[in-house]
């Protein structure tokens, strides 16, 4: 009975015990963490500079509208940030499609299945198995990550340790200090579609005061 709990310990107790199958875990978790942030980028970059042309088209019909009512000066400040603002969009726009998060994020989700399947079998065998094959299984995981070729952020490695701060035996003091610095990776990634769709509308307010 003694020899059978032993054999079957739980996942976490194997991936402490064993260096191969803790670094496959984690890249594999950062990547599917990673495919996540990516999907949800692309998502706010759409949403934001959507919502950054509907401005553009609301300040056109007021000033088309309204304009008798807005002074000369006014009425030129309006006309110029409406051409600045378009620029601005028309480049937004192509850079964003040009860093294509949909397709990363479908490298990374290819990457995380590889490594996955690797872990898996792994894992599944026994003990002495895996030390007989260990080599094979490093070779195999380092050509996939030449295949693939993708890097997660840290992001995306600081939510892998906050999500699993149990297995990672993590102090409290220490989870502490990976949420703040979850907060300010987060807003370095998405403070720009924040800002197009936050500060137009503040901006607008303020200029019919």
């Amino acid at each position: 009975m003694v020899s059978e709990a032993v054999s079957q310990q739980p996942e976490a107790a194997n991936r402490r015990a064993d260096k191969l199958l803790h670094k496959m875990w984690r890249t594999k978790s950062c990547q599917f963490n990673a495919r996540v942030r990516l999907e949800r980028r692309h998502w706010l970059s759409v949403l934001a500079t959507s919502v950054l042309s509907c401005y553009l088209a609301a300040g056109s019909i007021y000033q088309l509208a309204y304009g008798d009512s807005v002074l000369p000066a006014n009425a030129r400040l309006l006309t110029v940030t409406n051409l600045v603002v378009s620029i601005f969009l028309i480049m937004i726009t192509l850079y964003e499609a040009a860093r294509n998060y949909l397709g990363a994020a479908e490298k990374m989700h290819a990457s995380a299945l590889d490594i996955a399947g690797l872990y898996n079998k792994l894992q599944s065998l026994p003990r002495d198995q895996v030390e007989k094959q260990r080599c094979k299984f490093a070779d195999e995981y380092s050509a996939t990550l030449k295949r693939h070729n993708v890097i997660h952020s840290d992001l995306d490695y600081a939510w892998f340790k906050i999500t699993n701060a149990g297995d990672l035996d993590l102090s409290w003091p220490y989870r502490l200090w990976l949420l703040f610095q979850i907060i300010g990776l987060g807003v370095v990634e998405y403070w720009l579609y924040a800002t197009l769709i936050v500060v137009p509308p503040l901006a607008f307010f303020w200029f019919l005061q």
